[in-house]
């Protein structure tokens, strides 16, 4: 082996244990990680994600900026709303395949079809609040603002880590819940 091979492994070692001690470092420093990624859906993830400063609290202004940025980004013919025409080619084609599919649906009478198509326009429907198909920056924010001004619980304007790890357990405990109780429609149970 040559010295400059020897040299490029060093370094090459070098550099990856820098990244793993630089990786475990930025866990150590966000407790909001705990777990894996599924600690509170796409809230959480929101929340972390607009955790600019990186102090663990995060306030409606951080927020905010992040969801701005997103809608923004979003609006693709720049309307000031978020509609169908904003997606992409495939978005737009899997929509319009979904479209026939639930018609097909319909049309055979097969009520017991509890897809993913049902709990997709019920998200839509919870957001899109005036019901026009077009989500504007209010209606876009408020559902996200109802939810962080539920974890605050103590009313300052800032989701501090207590109230973080105090809402996700909350949230595991109403999953476990929920799964207990299908089990128990299909009369499942674990031992």
């Amino acid at each position: 082996m040559t010295l400059r091979t020897q040299i490029g492994l060093v370094t090459a070692s070098l550099m990856l244990a820098a990244l793993g001690s630089q990786a475990m470092a930025l866990e150590e420093r966000a407790p909001h990680h705990r777990g894996g990624h599924h600690g509170l859906g796409g809230f959480g993830m929101l929340l972390r994600a607009a955790d600019t400063n990186q102090d663990h609290a995060i306030s409606w202004a951080e927020i905010d900026s992040l969801q701005r940025e997103e809608f923004t980004f979003r609006d693709r013919n720049n309307d000031g709303v978020l509609s169908l025409e904003d997606r992409g080619p495939m978005a737009q084609r899997i929509h319009a395949l979904r479209e026939e599919h639930r018609a097909a649906r319909e049309e055979n009478a097969d009520e017991g079809h509890e897809g993913r198509g049902r709990h997709r326009a019920h998200r839509m429907a919870v957001i899109d609040t005036n019901g026009d198909q077009r989500i504007s920056y209010d209606e876009f924010s408020a559902h996200h603002r109802a939810k962080f001004d539920e974890w605050d619980t103590s009313h300052d304007g800032v989701v501090s880590q207590d109230e973080f790890d105090a809402a996700r357990e909350a949230y595991r405990a109403e999953r476990r819940e929920r799964r207990g109780d299908r089990q128990r429609r299909h009369g499942r149970q674990r031992d």
